[in-house]
């Protein structure tokens, strides 16, 4: 069992044979409520001091109890809500790492040896869809960087606009400090896969009505999970399901309507994702994680693994195929009311 750790402030890297990186994103949601994110000249002041912050060589832990060492590749000189970096992710060769910092208005890429963080996009006042307002220059958030391309040129990330046609709304106001408008808060919000190539700043849009997508390590698809709030925001009931899109043709098709959290094998001919299941809904211990295995070109789902949720292995989520293909490793909640 792996209990999700709590970060403030830090990326962490961890090296150790046999053992695996596992990155815990948020839960999956229906509806998502965008806190304030609007930000006085001081809060500028504070990023510049961040962006600039002296070297900080990376740094050994004693592990020993572990078996290993835990290196802090790098940790901010400040610890307030809006600095904590999170989402790390490895570049295909393992030199570098890409993390989100300032509640996901920053996307930062940092030497796994350690060093100065290097500022790569910030969306402060560049958010798809947002009304010319005097204030929403300081308005931004809601980044996660996903990985990298294989080719190890761009990072793919989460992020999201807003389109009143398809359901968005969202309120204004004024700062108390700057008495400028600008966007308070985004209710139904179009989810996004972006990209930015490293080198040239280009960002592209990969995918819309997305939350959670992978690369295939041959480059060719994305599998991700199709999130359509717009359908929330119309009927009230949601609407999402697994679907792979095909990065060189554009080609979009669904895999499973009931799937969720995909990644790829090692060869990128088939595609492992979780389940979930309702059969009863007075009775939600017969709800059921599974664990299933498709072809990226579509077909029949191989059943790999399932529990019910009473079960003591229940909760199953975010599957990652071992480079060997060998194994699946997975995160799952202890049913049992002791743990």
């Amino acid at each position: 069992q792996i209990d999700e750790p709590s970060y403030s402030g830090r990326n962490l890297s961890w090296n150790k044979k046999h053992a695996a990186s596992v990155e815990f994103c948020p839960e999956r949601s229906t509806i998502r409520t965008w806190r304030t994110i609007m930000k006085s000249f001081f809060a500028f002041l504070a990023a510049a001091f961040f962006i600039a912050a002296a070297v900080v060589p990376a740094q050994a832990l004693d592990m020993t109890d572990y078996g290993t060492m835990l290196n802090v590749v790098w940790s901010s000189p400040q610890r307030t809500s809006q600095d904590i970096q999170q989402n790390p992710v490895w570049s295909p060769d393992g030199k570098t790492i890409a993390f989100n910092g300032s509640g996901g208005s920053y996307i930062f890429t940092i030497s796994a040896g350690g060093g100065a963080p290097t500022l790569i996009y910030n969306n402060l006042g560049k958010k798809i869809g947002y009304p010319d307002l005097s204030g929403n220059f300081e308005t931004g958030g809601g980044m996660a960087p996903l990985g990298f391309t294989p080719d190890g040129k761009e990072i793919y990330f989460r992020d999201d606009m807003i389109d009143p046609a398809r359901g968005t709304t969202y309120t204004t106001g004024v700062d108390s400090y700057t008495k400028m408008e600008h966007v308070t808060s985004v209710m139904y919000p179009v989810l996004l896969i972006r990209s930015i190539n490293i080198a040239t700043g280009v960002i592209r849009t990969m995918v819309e009505e997305a939350y959670d997508g992978v690369i295939s390590p041959d480059g060719r698809y994305m599998v991700y999970y199709w999130n359509s709030l717009s359908n929330m925001a119309k009927t009230g009931h949601s609407e999402s399901s697994l679907k792979i899109l095909d990065l060189k043709t554009g080609e979009n098709r669904m895999l499973d309507p009931n799937g969720y959290y995909g990644c790829f094998t090692p060869d990128s001919k088939y595609v492992v994702y979780n389940v979930f299941t309702t059969t009863n809904t007075a009775d939600t211990s017969q709800s059921v994680y599974s664990l299933k295995k498709i072809p990226v070109t579509g077909g029949t789902p191989e059943l790999i693994f399932s529990t019910k949720i009473n079960q003591p292995i229940s909760g199953i989520s975010k599957p990652q195929v071992s480079p060997d293909g060998e194994w699946i490793l997975f995160i799952y909640r202890n049913s049992s009311p002791s743990k």
